[in-house]
């Protein structure tokens, strides 16, 4: 069973990062955003572990902010234990990191909706495991501890 979970999680973490949706049409030039499917170990020690995968979006020619957080905290014996969507409706990306939030559309416990959430995040480099940083909140405030996937904060800042 123990080989079966991070199998498991691997091939979760790659079947739900083909499925992050990367909008534009780059008729106005490239939008500034922040992309990744992660696994995380979550703060319920009951759980074995979450997997997110997000894309926010900042506001550009192209339009307002926009984009999605989507997580899943599993059960030890795999099954879901809960499922929560924010849809991103604020983005601030610069450099290697982002700052993005928005409210939840969906909980699967059905007591956050209509709640605003805050992300951060800080692209550390390939791989994301002990590299990049990912909270629910500010720098420093519950930040996950990331165990599998990446994320990849895409700036395109102009060089001096």
């Amino acid at each position: 069973m123990k080989k079966f979970i991070p199998v498991f999680i691997l091939a979760l973490v790659f079947a739900l990062g083909a499925t992050v949706a990367l909008a534009g049409n780059g008729s106005a030039g490239p939008t500034e955003k922040v992309t990744g499917t992660i696994v995380t170990v979550p703060a319920n020690p009951a759980l074995s572990y979450a997997v997110s995968e997000f894309n926010a979006f900042d506001e550009s020619a192209k339009g307002p902010a926009k984009g999605m957080y989507h997580w899943w905290a599993y059960n030890p014996d795999g099954s879901l234990y809960r499922e929560i969507i924010v849809e991103v409706t604020k983005a601030n990306i610069e450099g290697d990191t982002a700052t993005f939030s928005g409210f939840a559309t969906y909980d699967s416990f059905d007591t956050i909706v209509g709640n605003e959430f805050s992300f951060y995040a800080m692209d550390g480099g390939t791989p994301g495991s002990g590299n990049d940083l990912v909270s629910w909140g500010w720098p420093g405030l519950n930040e996950k501890e990331i165990i599998g996937g990446n994320l990849t904060v895409h700036s395109y800042e102009e060089l001096d």
